[in-house]
């Protein structure tokens, strides 16, 4: 089983499975793509001779997941089944799943976001005006994980992610931004007080991330760490406090990148 192209955008790519000796009778099920370990979809695939190829256009997020190569040979009138596995997964700057403010009193505010990542490993950071915000009588950080539902080909999927909170105490104007790095981007979130802010709301942010495509700054707050192939799974060092309650607005698209994982077995290569 092999993988042909990348999966960046609007990109193609193809996934072909193939017997090695094609001397006996043979054919392939349909390839299967799981996510989380949940079935998304079934391709069928155009076969020629030993080879089922399987071509994906314009992909897209909702195309990273596992992929499933099925079939069987007939050897002197005994049938052999045998699969083979490749993932497809993402190289990409972390993602914002949600955005909200909420202000709880005259004076005090809580800016909120909930993200996530899929490939390497994520640190995350406040910052007002371009100064690094950390947990004193002003301000209160606090960063910890949550569950984010995703919808995947009309599948619904649990993602494991992070929601972190800014509290401010003091409802100090300015513009307030969440930092999110990992090894391939940095994504910013804005947020701003502004100095004639009213005196009692509860809104949502317009979805304004902000994905930069340069390596980030070695310099992390808080660093979460993956679990190969689809997700990640939290090494968080932060400060455990109460989270507020918020409403979601979803957030897609990033580009895909390909590896690919193989489990071999006698009759596909």
């Amino acid at each position: 089983m092999e993988v042909v192209g990348n999966c960046t955008g609007s990109s193609n790519f193809a996934i072909r499975c193939k017997y090695s000796n094609s001397s006996h009778k043979h054919g392939f099920s349909p390839l299967v793509h799981l996510s989380n370990n949940i079935v998304i979809r079934n391709l069928t695939g155009d076969v020629q001779d030993n080879m089922s190829t399987f071509h994906i256009d314009n992909c897209s997020r909702e195309d990273v997941g596992t992929y499933v190569c099925s079939g069987w040979s007939n050897v002197f009138g005994r049938v052999i089944k045998a699969n083979k596995t490749s993932s497809i997964t993402y190289e990409d700057s972390p993602v914002i799943n949600t955005t909200s403010i909420l202000k709880l009193s005259t004076t005090i505010t809580v800016f909120s976001a909930k993200f996530y990542t899929i490939s390497g490993t994520m640190s995350s950071y406040w910052c007002k005006d371009k100064e690094r915000i950390n947990t004193t009588t002003n301000y209160v950080v606090v960063t910890e994980e949550c569950i984010i539902d995703l919808i995947v080909y009309g599948k619904a999927i649990t993602h494991p992610g992070y929601i972190s909170n800014l509290t401010i105490k003091d409802n100090t104007p300015g513009q307030y931004t969440l930092v999110l790095q990992n090894m391939y981007g940095e994504t910013r979130v804005p947020f701003n007080i502004a100095h004639d802010a009213s005196a009692s709301f509860t809104r949502h942010l317009p979805r304004t991330a902000i994905y930069y495509a340069a390596p980030p700054v070695n310099n992390p707050a808080h660093t979460y760490s993956t679990t190969e192939p689809h997700y990640v799974e939290a090494e968080v060092d932060v400060t455990v406090g109460t989270v507020h309650q918020y409403e979601e607005i979803n957030d897609t698209d990033k580009d895909v990148h390909i590896y690919e994982t193989s489990h071999q077995y006698i009759e596909l290569n």
